[in-house]
């Protein structure tokens, strides 16, 4: 996550030496690394976006899978005398 903030920040800091450098001072011979960098820098963020991602869903999915596992298994050791007095309500009768 470190990383992908850090990639963010080459865009905006970039910027500055691109006017400060490039336009002001006439250094044309910094305008390739700085593109080099930029583009370098979003490439990395985009990547550590996408795995960021992955990781956050897989670990969402995990965890729900656990949850309804958990419910499960408790539904699963409820006496049945449980289930006889809460009995469920039907809205939709059958007709």
């Amino acid at each position: 996550m470190s990383i992908n903030r850090l990639c963010g920040l080459v865009l905006p800091a970039s910027t500055k030496y691109l006017v400060d450098n490039v336009f002001a001072a006439h250094q044309v011979r910094l305008l390739l690394p700085i593109v080099f960098s930029v583009i370098g820098a979003t490439l990395v963020q985009g990547l550590s976006s996408f795995t960021l991602t992955q990781l956050l869903s897989k670990s969402a999915q995990r965890m729900i899978s656990e949850m309804r596992q958990r419910v499960q298994a408790h539904i699963g050791r409820l006496s049945v005398s449980y289930y006889d007095s809460h009995k469920r309500v039907s809205w939709f009768r059958a007709s």
